[in-house]
């Protein structure tokens, strides 16, 4: 028989990571990488998610846009994201990263991103494991 989660379970494991990732003085961040190197920083809104809605999804807040954040370095295609805390505790770590409409889990303005490129975040959905 394999695991499952009942869906108040995740939805609490959600909020969770919403708490986390708002924790501290100031908005948490999503730090864009290629690798280990970081291309870019973005502050998130405060609060940075929605109260789960569905079984166990948490999307991102991206109206009003978060701050924009110029990309430093080379020409970089984004392969890693780390959600971090106003403290720069890492929260959680994915790679299912796409420019607009590509679907992945974060979808950014343009992928992949030049030095001085304006980075925006376009739509983030977390999803808990069933």
């Amino acid at each position: 028989m394999a695991i499952t989660h009942l869906e108040a379970i995740r939805n609490g494991f959600c909020a969770d990571i919403a708490t986390a990732t708002d924790f501290g003085p100031a908005a948490g961040q999503c730090v864009l990488k290629t690798g280990a190197t970081e291309v870019a920083t973005i502050t998130l809104n405060d609060p940075s998610f929605t109260t789960p809605s569905v079984a166990g999804v948490l999307t991102l807040i991206v109206s009003p846009v978060p701050e924009d954040a110029a990309a430093t370095g080379n020409a970089s295609l984004v392969d890693s994201m780390e959600f971090q805390d106003s403290t720069g505790t890492v929260v959680f770590i994915g790679d299912n990263i796409t420019a607009v409409a590509g679907g992945g889990d974060l979808e950014l303005s343009k992928n992949p991103i030049d030095a001085n490129d304006i980075v925006q975040l376009t739509s983030f959905t977390y999803t808990a494991s069933v």
